[in-house]
């Protein structure tokens, strides 16, 4: 196994001891930490480079990500934009014909994404499991 060492700065440290405690891992969970941070860090650039925003939302205040990196990936994108869709005949005729029917959503749907909708709706709390025990 390969040994990661990096000089910091106390800006640096203070970052990831906030990290390390938000995460519930010890000081001594270095690597654990790395690999949080490396699995973190690599979605928001898969996201990025996709063309995705990364934003940050509580009520009506957004907060959009706006990193160097990261504008330039999403800046870079050059997956191409589908424009339209053409049907033929026969996929018109069913697609007309699903529309027509209508969508009757389950109670639970109804309920989960009435839920969804509501402007009061908190998040479910993450616990982070022990890793000591």
């Amino acid at each position: 196994m390969s040994r990661f060492q990096a000089l910091t700065n106390p800006a640096l440290e203070r970052d990831l001891d906030l990290v390390r405690s938000t995460l519930g891992l010890d000081q001594s969970h270095k690597a654990e930490l790395l690999r949080e941070m490396a699995a973190l860090s690599a979605w928001v650039l898969q996201q990025s480079a996709s063309g995705m925003m990364i934003e940050a939302r509580s009520g009506k205040k957004v907060v959009t990500c706006d990193m160097p990196v990261v504008t330039r990936l999403r800046e870079r994108t050059t997956a191409p934009m589908i424009e339209s869709i053409v049907l033929s005949e026969s996929e018109t005729k069913r697609l007309a014909k699903i529309l027509d029917e209508g969508f009757k959503p389950t109670a639970g749907l109804q309920k989960a994404l009435a839920n969804l909708s509501n402007p009061d709706r908190k998040p479910p709390v993450i616990r982070w499991k022990d890793k000591a025990r």
